[in-house]
């Protein structure tokens, strides 16, 4: 059981999640930990690679991901894209009225 549990937490999970899961539970949990440290090798390997291979090396910024966007940055970002939406739509005819939807 120990064993069991050290892999557990070994693998990132939180230490009192453990003792919820049932066995079929905790090997879905651990299969998928598994295979997704497993991709993050091989693409970890294939990106060494291919940065060795470059006679320039890209800029750190470009690799990285970025930082998440705050609530506002991504409200903007919704309500312009719904402003292209609208306008797109009132071109083709697309928008109604609430009376146009009703009948």
């Amino acid at each position: 059981m120990a064993a069991l549990y050290r892999g557990f937490v070994g693998l990132g999970f939180a230490p009192s999640d453990f003792w919820a899961l049932t066995p079929r539970h905790y090997a879905l949990l651990a299969h998928e930990a598994g295979r997704r440290q497993s991709e993050e090798r091989v693409t970890s390997a294939w990106l060494s690679a291919m940065l060795a291979r470059q006679e320039r090396l890209p800029a750190l910024e470009t690799l990285l991901p970025r930082p998440p966007r705050s609530r506002e940055e991504a409200a903007a970002e919704m309500q312009a894209a719904m402003a292209v939406y609208r306008e797109v739509a009132a071109t083709r005819g697309l928008i109604r009225s609430w009376d146009e939807w009703q009948h």
